[in-house]
């Protein structure tokens, strides 16, 4: 069995679900947080640094700075960038799940949570495709993978702040709050499960 550098890897590190790290990560064990390279909000990994993570540039297409990000993590959280208006037949999420992919089968983490969506599931294409084609490729692996299917962030709800004060109008959707996600991620830190 190998040596376990780091207890966790963690992408997406800005957003609302993975950026609660003391919710959900042992303050004694060591975090490693890809940050996205040519972000528009540079240094976003810096609070996360001030927290005692190692922080990691990569670009979720680049296996190779991938592979260095998970290597020696016990777990990787992979949230997914998401495209609203995705080229047909989603050739950019392609590129980017075909490199998860290969830098999970090469790194070998204990396991993996993967940020879905309620939507995952559905037989017809539609903008959610992509997470089905995420889920599908990464349950090709053989380590244990966990996938969350959220519909929607009460967090989010503050997008309808404006229109409800401007317009009269409140847009939101049902919404669960970000904090059991930061749960869910927490207990993947426990000992392996076995299937998925």
């Amino acid at each position: 069995m190998k040596t376990m550098e780091c207890a966790a890897v963690i992408c997406g590190s800005a957003n609302a679900v993975s950026s609660g790290k003391p919710s959900f990560l042992p303050e004694h064990q060591e975090q490693r947080c890809p940050e996205q390279r040519g972000d528009h909000r540079p240094g976003r990994g810096q609070a996360w640094a001030a927290r005692g993570c190692e922080v990691a540039v990569a670009e979720m297409g680049d296996v190779t700075a991938l592979i260095a990000a998970f290597s020696g993590a016990e777990a990787v959280f992979i949230l997914p960038p998401s495209e609203f208006d995705p080229e047909p037949g989603y050739p950019e999420e392609r590129r980017v799940i075909s490199a998860v992919v290969a830098a999970l089968a090469a790194a070998q983490p204990v396991k993996v949570l993967c940020l879905s969506t309620i939507g995952a599931d559905a037989p017809h294409d539609n903008l959610l495709t992509q997470r089905t084609l995420m889920e599908q490729a990464l349950s090709a692996l053989p380590m244990p993978i966990t996938f969350l299917r959220p519909a929607w962030f009460i967090d989010n709800a503050a997008w309808d702040v404006a229109s409800a004060r401007d317009e009269g109008v409140i847009r939101t959707r049902p919404t669960v709050p970000t904090q059991p996600h930061r749960e869910c991620l927490r207990q993947a830190q426990s000992p392996p499960a076995q299937g998925r």
